[in-house]
Parts: C-alpha cells; sequence; structure tokens
C-alpha cells in the first residue's frame, strides 16, 4: 500500500477477462482493476454466474466457452469453463 493524499491507496493491477471458444475470441479491451489475482477470479466467476442466469437457450450458447484471465503482460493466469462454473481449473496449481 502506498499512502497518497493522506490515506492509504491499495496496489491494483489491470486484468483482462477473455472469452475463448478455441476458435473465436470476445477480447476485453478495457480489464478490470483488482487488488490480485484471487480478486480477478471472483469478478470473473460473477461474470459466469450472471451469464448462467440469462434463459437456457443463451447458456446452451455457451458452451464449450471458457473465460481466460490474462494478467498485465498478456500471460493467461486462470482458465474457467462455461460450462461448469463452479470447477474452475488453476493455471497457478
Amino acid at each position: 500500500m502506498a499512502l497518497q493524499g493522506g490515506h492509504f491507496d491499495l496496489m491494483l493491477s489491470r486484468f483482462h477477462v477473455h472469452l475463448n471458444n478455441g476458435e473465436d475470441v470476445i477480447r476485453d479491451e478495457e480489464g478490470i482493476l483488482v487488488s490480485d489475482i484471487d480478486a480477478a477470479l471472483i469478478a470473473a466467476m460473477e461474470v459466469i454466474q450472471k451469464l448462467r442466469a440469462q434463459d437456457d437457450v443463451s447458456a446452451a450458447e455457451w458452451q464449450g466457452w471458457r473465460l481466460e484471465i490474462t494478467d498485465g503482460a498478456g500471460k493467461v493466469t486462470e482458465s474457467l469453463s462455461l460450462d461448469d462454473p463452479l470447477s474452475t481449473k488453476s493455471l497457478r496449481d
């Protein structure tokens, strides 16, 4: 943490959450600012839950897709299946 303007400012990192089905990629150009990869993973899981909360036709359309979280250097750090949002395959393991 850095002290700025009389208060503590957390160090934030930018992560991007891309959608990938092996052929097509929907890129997240803006990204999200979070404290660490765990916070990015939580945000990505929330996205998966929102997608799956849509009607069944929409959920079927996302079969075979993955959310890929990349760091500032563009390296994929986490990959989550939209087929099974409760199961996460950590690339850190």
